[in-house]
């Protein structure tokens, strides 16, 4: 096992045992959720048409970009994304809200 992998179960483990934490099986969920939303981020905006090169043409993204496409917008920030790669910070963001979400919804299963 690699000393990353070890990491990361010792930190599902650490979560599980935390009170009010459901159990191990839902953290390594959660967290398995939100590093593979983390790995598929760029492939999804890429997909959405959000390219290196710009806004793909004939793509969702060219379909849904207007000229008045406001800075600062999803729309804008997704381009930034897309042509610069997320940011450390939008990595954990996307990560975090994903693993929790997940969690969240394991409690009611």
């Amino acid at each position: 096992m690699s000393s990353t992998m070890g990491l990361i179960l010792f930190i599902c483990l650490s979560f599980s045992m935390l009170p009010g934490v459901q159990g191990l099986v839902e953290v390594i969920a959660a967290v398995g959720v939100g590093a593979a939303a983390v790995v598929a981020a760029p492939a999804v905006l890429a997909g959405a048409g959000f390219t290196s090169a710009g806004v793909a043409a004939g793509s969702v993204a060219a379909m849904i970009q207007t000229p008045a496409t406001a800075a600062g917008s999803w729309f804008a920030l997704s381009q930034s994304a897309g042509v610069l790669g997320m940011a450390a910070t939008t990595k954990a963001a996307v990560g975090a809200v994903a693993g929790g979400i997940t969690y969240v919804a394991s409690l009611f299963v």
